[in-house]
């Protein structure tokens, strides 16, 4: 969704791994309307960009006719880029291809030739990622019309031309390889005598009287699928010099040979002759040219060959020679390439992965899907690559489909080659590129252990000995603590453990880089006990003037029975009070028994402090009144005098 206000433009709800072409159309209040300047609108950074695909065409095309394609059909770009034509990596080895000004194919193959021809071609995104692809283009064979070549003979002194001396057919010609049959009614008879014209291209003529001049007639050829073609034949008067005679020339070779005749006596010529004993010659310049191939052809007939790329079939060139007597004649010659096994074309691949992640790549988009083989043999991978990638591992499959394995934290390209094989064995190489884009790595935590003593307060860092792999700055989040309280103070963890607690504290804590990556580690805190003092709790007694307080170690009220260690120690009277009794006599007891006997005839309060002992260091006082209640005392009687 598109918002435009005065000044700006914002996009709503796109998708962040795609590119977006901006064209904006305005109108003002006169009706006139422009568009602005295109604007891209790029992917967001950091997503990688994905390179486009090309897909294979197919193409059917009749002989001897043009098409124009449209490869980019069935092309397509991951992001939703928009993608063109970059270039031809390969021409076609059997035609002409040309890119028209909307970047369409126009094929053109070469006269005559049907089978199947190809080209290799290159696509491009708007940020130069770029795929290859093959067009094939079949050639369906249209049946061509045969070549029928003049001829001329001489009559003998009776007027005619015997059937035994004449063969109609022999520079005659079919570029399919048809079999040609000849009409045995004329075209166009003779005029100055009567023809017999025979199956087997033979004739006999007879003039109707003395020939003085030249006679002609016309005959008709005709091949497997209907074609037909007419030559003239010209029957010179007794006493004429004749033409010389070029037969037609086969030679057979295989697919991607050069055919080499440096003989003679095995050249082109070696089968021509002149039936009146003149000499004759090649001439240069051919009538018809071979369309499938280059020739390099001598004067004495001898001539080099080489077949266009893969091609297989018929190809043809036809020559003149010419006697002393300026007369000539001419042939052709037919060049058979047989097919043989070709070697596979294996294109180089481009995937992209993401850093700690596998790629899975199915047969469909694998290894296959841009290779190709001119024989339609079925293709397989090695399983085994011809060069292993340096950053990682590869798993190969006959199919062409493979996994691959980055080594863990690894972002940039890795390579590896394959080897692709025929069913004839024929092997090729491609290469494959990997291009892993990088990814944030959570940061790396190491746990962290710590003693203290028992109710004292630590300050831990427990970033000290965390990292981030890509050198990110990290942060204390989090923590999860129990048996103490905390803060977070400055990425640190300020603790204060319970009072008087000891034991062990796991505190859980998190932590995150800038790019809210997180990881979890745990601080193991140590709280080493500490003897706390023992605590004495005061206590208060009454007893009777001149009374004696004892007090039992076994009853419920001696000195102990109110005091405590939060320890648990086991708790002693230090039978030496701080502070004594002043109104009468003490006796203290370890177990907290005690007498007290107060003055005679003493009343009132009086008090002492004790010290509690717990046995490993650690002391307390208490204090204990002691509330002596008056008695009255039985009157003394005195003697008097």
């Amino acid at each position: 969704q598109l918002a435009i206000n005065g000044t700006a433009a914002q996009f709503t709800d796109a998708d962040p791994s795609k590119n977006y072409h901006l064209l904006v159309t305005g109108i003002n209040n006169g009706g006139e309307s422009g568009k602005s300047n295109p604007y891209i609108i790029s992917r967001i950074i950091g997503i990688p960009n994905q390179a486009p695909v090309a897909n294979n065409d197919n193409v059917d095309v009749n002989e001897d006719e043009s098409i124009t394609v449209n490869v980019l059909e069935n092309d397509f770009d991951p992001d939703g880029q928009l993608v063109t034509v970059d270039s031809i990596l390969l021409q076609p080895a059997n035609g002409a291809l040309a890119i028209d000004d909307t970047g369409n194919f126009i094929y053109t193959p070469n006269v005559n030739f049907h089978g199947l021809d190809s080209a290799n071609y290159q696509i491009i995104d708007i940020e130069g990622a770029t795929a290859e692809a093959i067009v094939f283009f079949n050639v369906l064979a249209i049946n061509d019309n045969p070549i029928a070549v003049d001829d001329a003979y001489g009559v003998d002194p009776s007027g005619k031309i015997n059937a035994a001396d004449t063969n109609l057919l022999s520079n005659d010609s079919d570029i399919d390889g048809d079999d040609l049959q000849i009409s045995t009614t004329p075209v166009t008879p003779p005029q100055q005598g009567t023809v017999v014209i025979n199956a087997d291209g033979s004739f006999s003529y007879q003039s109707t009287g003395v020939l003085t001049e030249s006679d002609q007639f016309v005959y008709q050829i005709t091949d497997n699928a209907g074609g037909t073609a007419t030559a003239t034949v010209t029957i010179l008067p007794n006493g004429n010099i004749l033409p010389p005679i070029a037969v037609n020339d086969n030679y057979q070779i295989d697919e991607d040979t050069t055919l080499v005749i440096n003989a003679a006596n095995l050249g082109i010529l070696a089968n021509d002759s002149d039936p009146n004993d003149l000499a004759f010659e090649l001439l240069e310049t051919l009538l018809v040219q071979p369309q499938h191939g280059q020739l390099n052809l001598s004067l004495d007939g001898t001539f080099t060959y080489i077949p266009n790329s893969n091609f297989v079939g018929n190809d043809q060139f036809q020559y003149q020679i010419k006697n002393s007597a300026e007369l000539l004649s001419q042939a052709f010659v037919n060049i058979t390439v047989k097919s043989v096994a070709d070697i596979p074309i294996a294109l180089d691949d481009s995937y992209q992965a993401l850093e700690d992640t596998n790629l899975i790549v199915e047969a469909a988009s694998g290894l296959l899907i841009n290779d190709v083989d001119f024989d339609n043999s079925i293709l397989r991978v090695n399983t085994t690559p011809v060069n292993s990638p340096q950053k990682g591992a590869v798993v190969l499959a006959q199919d062409g489909s493979f996994s691959y394995i980055p080594n863990a934290d690894f972002n940039g390209v890795d390579s590896f080659t394959y080897q692709v094989i025929n069913e004839s064995g024929l092997t090729n190489t491609a290469n494959v590129n990997i291009v892993i884009a990088p990814i944030n790595d959570a940061p790396t935590v190491v746990d962290d252990s710590l003693t203290i003593n028992e109710d004292s307060n630590v300050v831990v860092d427990v970033l000290a000995n965390d990292s981030d792999k890509e050198g990110d700055a990290i942060s204390l989040i989090a923590f999860d603590i129990s048996n103490a309280t905390a803060t977070i103070v400055n990425n640190k963890l300020d603790i204060t453990p319970a009072l008087n607690f000891f034991g062990e504290i796991n505190v859980g804590y998190t932590i995150a880089d800038s790019e809210n990556a997180t990881s979890s580690g745990t601080l193991l805190l140590t709280v080493l006990s500490v003897n706390d003092a023992p605590t004495a709790v005061s206590d208060s007694y009454s007893l009777g003037e001149d009374t004696v307080l004892t007090i039992l170690a076994t009853g419920t009220d001696h000195l102990l029975i109110n005091d405590s260690d939060v320890e648990g120690d086991i708790l002693t009277i230090n039978t030496t009070p701080i502070s004594n009794v002043s109104n009468g006599s003490l006796t203290l007891n370890s177990d907290g028994s005690f007498i007290y006997a107060p003055n005679s005839n003493f009343n009132g309060s009086d008090s002492f402090i004790y010290e509690v002992l717990d046995g490993n260091g650690g002391k307390a006082q208490g204090s204990v009144t002691l509330n002596i209640n008056s008695i009255n005392d039985v009157p003394v009687l005195g003697n008097d005098s």
